[in-house]
């Protein structure tokens, strides 16, 4: 079919996503986070406000690449993300596609959580330097190749209570919004 010259649309759609068709022809659901791609914003789990787990959910559904580094990652904490995680992984085949960095620092990291992560295609690397460098850092790397790349960087360890009960403080910051973040 031909595709005719640019012009504006009568209706006010917007564009939300672009995705493959299931195997039956039907499409997929896909949920978008509260905050809009473009938005900076600060996450608390308070109560009435998104959880972090939950807005977590929506952004592996649209990366391309996810680079995770975590002080401490207990399975608890990713029981919610291991479906999402492993269609993402299988959706997108490639070496590197999710990218883990943790520690045996406070020895609260799970081998199990981390089995299973690997089980799932992630690539792990794990610091045992518990002397010299103390890895505390939380941060989720949502990488998109149309440049709506997003980040969350925070005090949200990838444990249940971190993820959705716990009083936190994580900043979601916009590639677009926040290049230079």
């Amino acid at each position: 079919a031909e595709i005719g010259e640019e012009q504006l649309l009568a209706s006010k759609e917007v564009l939300a996503s672009i995705l493959a068709r299931n195997p039956d022809g039907s499409a997929p659901a896909a949920s978008a986070p509260l905050t809009p791609l473009l938005d900076t914003t600060l996450l608390t789990n308070a109560r009435g406000e998104p959880r972090v787990s939950s807005q977590i959910l929506t952004e592996i559904q649209s990366a391309d690449r996810i680079d995770v580094v975590m002080a401490f990652i207990r399975f608890s904490g990713i029981r919610p993300f291991i479906a999402s995680l492993r269609r993402h992984c299988e959706r997108k085949a490639t070496t590197s596609n999710l990218r883990i960095l943790t520690t045996t620092y406070t020895g609260s990291t799970e081998l199990k959580a981390l089995e299973t992560l690997q089980e799932l295609g992630a690539e792990i690397k794990v610091s045992y330097d518990t002397s010299s460098a103390r890895l505390h850092a939380k941060a989720w790397h949502f990488h998109r190749n149309s440049g709506a790349s997003t980040a969350y960087i925070g005090s949200s360890n990838l444990t249940y209570s971190a993820q959705e009960s716990g009083i936190e403080w994580n900043v979601r910051v916009s590639g677009i919004r926040n290049p230079e973040v």
